[in-house]
């Protein structure tokens, strides 16, 4: 986890309408997310007679059972999804931290009992599909009913032990109408769209009457210095325990108020509106990037690595990023930006970026930008984090990328061209693998002194929240 050229530090939420990015692609148009991870060859009729589950694989008798249970108990509709998931392979697959699969960790859904107020049909079916279809995800949250009322009121108490003890905040906050889960809901998508078995497995645990997930993280996929490393997790408030002298099992868990705002979703959710599935994977990686100072009842964030109280910064999300994939990333930050919130310049000329982007996707990483917006004095005046995860090239040649985003409102992907994303990007999360970074000081130095200008940025300069 690397931040490299940073000058500012911005919180990031879907504070502005990035309406240059709203360009629906036609494409796409229809297409679920897994048509375009799998090249599939056409299903022959001499074949169609054949067991799905024989040309899938799903042959041991373990993993028939847990598939003919799953089949049962699903709608019809969800059942689609699932023989989607089947047909592609994805339901065996094992991409999640601890190797079981995506037919594994379903099958635990159905079987082990889920938290109260959170049926377990449904918590399965919004799995499932998410997974046929990650554009699904969404960051918009749901009103809070009469019915609900008196839990909210009865959790005002309630507080994450790096919370603000007083809690102020007003029952009226709890309607929240801009969410700041924008690099949560971006996350969330990037593990269902890139490593379905590790989604569902943080489902199964973080929707369970304990809900939370542990996972394993190398410590040199933090920094390369083992006590840099254990530095920063200690400073995030992180849960964790250290197996050996490189592994660190991090235990992430949604805030305690997340159950109230998944239990109203369970029973009172309307269309574009975040399952409960959404509303624990986003709470759980809000919590970890904010220090343990998330309230999902109010959308904000406390702790002491931001002086904003919305979305998380550049150097939080580097860090959720690193932790859920056990994977080193450089948040490289392309827009120079003045202590007046103003872009002045770029650290990297627009081929450099459109490279670094590619190599990103050609490496088989989805690729998580933070796009600002500004004004005609080039001065910041909001922001989102959107997800890249495709590109192709137009009739003229030129490089379009298609873009995911948790609060468009469509459950497909976007397209954008490069001449006209990449000038709003101020930052993006890179493989660290994939860049080749100048002669600098050590990498774990650099991620402390980044991590200590942050600290104690004095609060003019700490950012507008986008």
């Amino acid at each position: 986890m690397v931040n490299s050229l940073g000058n500012q530090y911005f919180s990031y939420n879907n504070k502005i309408e990035p309406a240059s990015v709203q360009e629906k692609t036609t494409e796409s148009k229809g297409v679920s997310s897994y048509d375009s991870r799998q090249n599939l060859e056409q299903l022959s009729f001499g074949a169609f007679w054949k067991s799905r589950l024989f040309n899938n694989n799903v042959s041991s008798p373990d993993d028939k059972q847990m598939y003919s249970e799953i089949e049962k108990s699903l709608d019809r509709e969800t059942k689609a999804n699932f023989d989607k998931l089947t047909d592609t392979g994805i339901i065996l697959q094992r991409n999640s931290n601890d190797g079981s699969s995506v037919l594994e960790n379903l099958y635990k859904i159905l079987k082990n009992p889920r938290h109260d107020g959170l049926e377990t049909s449904k918590i399965l079916s919004q799995t499932i599909n998410t997974l046929a279809n990650p554009h699904i995800i969404t960051q918009s949250f749901g009103d809070i009913p009469p019915e609900k009322m008196r839990d909210v009121i009865l959790a005002r108490g309630v507080n994450g032990k790096n919370q603000p003890p007083e809690n102020t905040f007003s029952l009226e906050d709890t309607n929240v109408t801009a969410s700041s889960c924008c690099v949560a809901a971006s996350v969330e998508f990037s593990l269902a769209h890139k490593k379905p078995a590790e989604f569902a497995r943080m489902v199964e645990g973080l929707t369970s009457q304990n809900p939370e997930i542990k996972t394993k993280v190398q410590l040199d996929k933090i920094t390369d210095k083992p006590a840099d490393s254990l530095s920063i997790l200690d400073d995030f408030k992180t849960d964790y325990k250290l197996l050996d002298w490189n592994t660190a099992e991090v235990t992430i868990k949604p805030d305690k108020n997340a159950i109230i705002r998944a239990q109203i979703q369970n029973d009172f959710k309307d269309p574009n509106e975040r399952s409960s599935v959404d509303v624990m994977m986003q709470s759980a990686l809000m919590n970890l990037g904010s220090e343990d100072a998330y309230n999902s009842l109010v959308d904000k964030r406390f702790g002491p690595l931001s002086t904003n109280n919305e979305g998380l910064t550049e150097f939080e999300k580097t860090f959720v990023e690193t932790i859920v994939n056990n994977e080193s990333k450089i948040s490289l930050t392309y827009q120079i930006v003045d202590d007046n919130q103003r872009i002045v310049g770029y650290n990297y000329d627009f081929n450099a970026v459109q490279k670094q982007l590619i190599d990103s996707l050609n490496g088989g990483s989805d690729v998580i930008i933070g796009i600002t917006e500004a004004d005609e004095s080039n001065r910041i005046i909001g922001g989102h984090e959107i997800t890249v995860i495709g590109y192709q090239q137009d009739a003229d040649g030129k490089v379009v990328f298609t873009v995911n985003d948790t609060d468009d409102d469509t459950n497909m992907p976007i397209t954008v061209s490069a001449s006209e994303l990449i000038p709003k990007i101020h930052h993006a999360g890179i493989p660290t693998k994939l860049v080749n970074l100048p002669p600098q000081e050590e990498i774990g130095y650099q991620i402390l002194q980044e991590y200590n200008n942050m600290k104690t940025q004095p609060e003019e300069q700490a950012g507008i929240p986008i």
